[in-house]
């Protein structure tokens, strides 16, 4: 397998393809069961996110609503 990628290569596959190749590269790690670090700050966000929605159930937000929110952006 080549160490390298060209990248000129890649920036001239289109948005849907270079997607499709993302989709790919991650599919490949999940494959793996690659550990992927996370920052300690990262982590310290998430577990803050996760003990004020433990607080307060209410708070949050259903997937669907998160949906119909991305749909309203411009």
């Amino acid at each position: 397998m080549p160490s390298t990628v060209d990248i000129e290569a890649v920036g001239k596959l289109s948005v849907k393809e270079r997607l499709t190749l993302i989709e790919r590269i991650w599919a490949t790690i999940v494959e793996q069961n690659a550990e992927l670090p996370i920052p300690p700050d990262v982590m310290a966000e998430m577990e803050r996110r996760d003990a004020e929605l433990a607080s307060d159930p209410d708070s949050g937000m259903s997937l669907e609503e998160f949906r119909k929110s991305l749909r309203k952006r411009p």
